[in-house]
Formats: structure tokens, sequence, C-alpha cells
């Protein structure tokens, strides 16, 4: 029998049948998804239905503000269809696709996946609000990317506290933070040295 989150969180003992019965009922008056109701109302915590299901279901948990999404990926699947489902691409090896999900009994959102991507899909597990901050920032427009580089920039040539005391342009570049930051494309540089310039 497969078993819906509310039945896996009833079974784990985590929630009783009349708090999973308010929160289906809250559910169908603000199109939540259940694990966010079930949080908003205090019944169960993000964390503790994302270790139920990665025990129940064995599967692995992930943490998506250590995981870079290519954009190329994201392009994958219509943003209506992320957004519909609370899911976001995060890999894919050959001709499976692998998704991040708060919910995997959500066997409707792997069925449109597949349809939509010809793809075979695997999912991992993320909490409801790392997905959600995950698709606000690779979908966020240019110019909200162009003002974090333009921010980003700003903090690591940023005038020392002591004024007497001249930015060291060497310094700055060999910053483990700034290798990063170029390793992965956000900035250049030659943005870097401009920005210094600027100071």
């Amino acid at each position: 029998m497969i078993l819906k989150l509310g039945d896996i969180l009833v079974e784990a003992k985590l929630l009783t049948n009349e708090q999973l019965k308010t929160a289906l009922d809250y559910q169908k008056k603000t199109g939540l998804k259940l694990g966010e109701v079930l949080e908003k109302l205090g019944f169960v915590a993000e964390d503790e239905i994302l270790a139920c299901l990665a025990n129940q279901q064995s599967m692995e948990i992930v943490n998506l503000r250590n995981i870079i999404i290519p954009n190329a990926l994201v392009k994958k699947i219509p943003l209506q269809l992320i957004e519909k489902y609370n899911i976001i691409p995060v890999g894919i090896k050959g001709d499976t696709l692998t998704i991040a999900t708060s919910d995997p009994t959500d066997y409707e959102a792997v069925e449109q996946v597949q349809l939509l991507t010809d793809l075979k899909v695997d999912m991992v597990l993320a909490t409801t609000t790392e997905i959600k901050i995950a698709i606000r920032d690779v979908f966020q427009p240019a110019h909200r990317k162009a003002k974090e580089k333009n921010d980003i920039l700003d903090e690591l040539s940023g005038t020392p506290k002591n004024k007497k005391k001249p930015v060291n342009s060497d310094e700055i570049l060999n910053h483990p933070l700034t290798r990063l930051l170029i390793e992965k494309n956000i900035i250049t540089e030659s943005e870097i040295l401009e920005k210094i310039e600027e100071k």
C-alpha cells in the first residue's frame, strides 16, 4: 500500500489522526503543501518530517545551500511546475534527473516531470524552506543578481576600519571567499580590481 505523507507521520506517531484531519482541512482552504501546513499549525517541525521520511523511504537528505544549481538544469522543468510541486532539479546523470523535494509521496509531481523531460526521476529530500529559497535564488530577476554581485564586491573590496591602511588588492584576490566566487564564475578578478580602484 502506498502511504501519503500524513499517513507516514501518523504511523511514526509524530501526528495524531485528529491533527491530520485538522491539517487537511486547513490545506484545502489555503492550498499550501501539507508539510507547510503542519509546521504552520505547530504540529510537526520541518526537520522532523524530513528525518521521518528519510528513515521511512530510505532517502538522502541534501543541504541545498551547499549545492550549485546550473541554470541549464533548472530550465528542463517549467517554473510553474517547480512552484506548484515545490521541487527543484539538483543533478542529472545519464538519463536520470535528480530532484529535491520535501514530499516524496507526491507521485503526481514525479509523473509530470518524467512526462515533460522524458527522463527517469530520482528524488532526494530537502526542507520546503530550502527549496523555496533555492527557487527564488535561481529564478530571481537579473537586476537582483547584479545588485547582489555589487554587494559582494563592496564587501570584498571595502575600506578597512583603519582608513590609514591602504586596500591590499593581492590580499583581497587571494582571500578564500574571493577564490571560490571566481572559481564559480560569480565574479571576475577584473571586476574586483575595478571595485578596489574606486575606493
